[in-house]
């Protein structure tokens, strides 16, 4: 089987320019029309992935207090035990690709994660803990199945990263104007109809995706409005 990589390439490597490649091409609807483009991309990660599958129950295995960090991508979690709260010195952690439909309250321990990488998984909401992680700077929920967000996601005031594309996400609360360090926020390709004028408060913004939601010209053009006065030049994608 050909395989247009070289073989030092790592998954978290592919999966990187795999989520760039999905954001460069959003303007022509990668995730609507490119099927085989997405299959391609589907076999040459599975080919890579680590062939010794990690069963739920094995994390309880993982004790280190001096981890800080946690690659459990490509594999086939259904759930996370509540003991991951006890790996309080991880700094960064990747569920990526898996099929996790939900996260134990215990997540909020991880008071020092800087990174948390969800993407991908079957993810129907998020527990209000999450506000703890305050240390965090980049979030990905990128692919589940979310519709909403708990108040608490106000609380990540270093976040400069979030995404919340390809979800079913129908509105965004008013603390998320909170987050004002943050400067890239993806909502693309979810149930959107408004945002809260709050947004308006996120000055260090320079990329804003609310393409392939619900939005009326009306919002759109309110949307413009709230970030006339940025203090950053700013990328609108509607």
């Amino acid at each position: 089987m050909y395989i247009p990589f070289p073989l030092q390439f790592s998954i978290s490597k592919l999966l990187s320019i795999k989520k760039k490649t999905q954001k460069s091409c959003k303007s022509c609807k990668f995730n609507q029309c490119s099927r085989s483009t997405k299959k391609s991309w589907n076999l040459v990660l599975n080919t890579y992935r680590n062939t010794n599958v990690i069963k739920t129950n094995k994390i309880k295995d993982v004790k280190s207090k001096y981890l800080t960090k946690l690659d459990l991508g490509f594999n086939r979690l259904t759930s996370l035990p509540d003991a991951i709260g006890n790996l309080q010195n991880l700094t960064m952690l990747d569920l990526g690709e898996n099929r996790v439909t939900s996260l134990p309250a215990s997540i909020g321990n991880l008071q020092n994660l800087t990174e948390l990488d969800l993407y991908n998984n079957q993810l129907t909401s998020i527990p209000d803990t999450i506000g703890n992680l305050q240390n965090l700077t980049e979030l990905d929920l990128g692919f589940n199945q979310l519709t909403s967000l708990p108040d608490a996601i106000g609380n990540l005031q270093n976040l400069t990263m979030l995404d919340l594309g390809e979800n079913l996400v129908t509105s965004l609360p008013a603390s998320i104007g909170n987050l004002q360090n943050l400067t890239e926020l993806d909502l693309y390709n979810n149930q959107l109809t408004s945002i809260p004028t709050s947004l308006g408060n996120l000055q260090n913004l320079t990329e804003l995706d609310l393409g392939f939601n619900q939005l009326t010209s009306l919002q759109k053009n309110k949307i413009k409005e709230l970030f006339q006065n940025n203090k950053t030049t700013i990328r609108i994608i509607l």
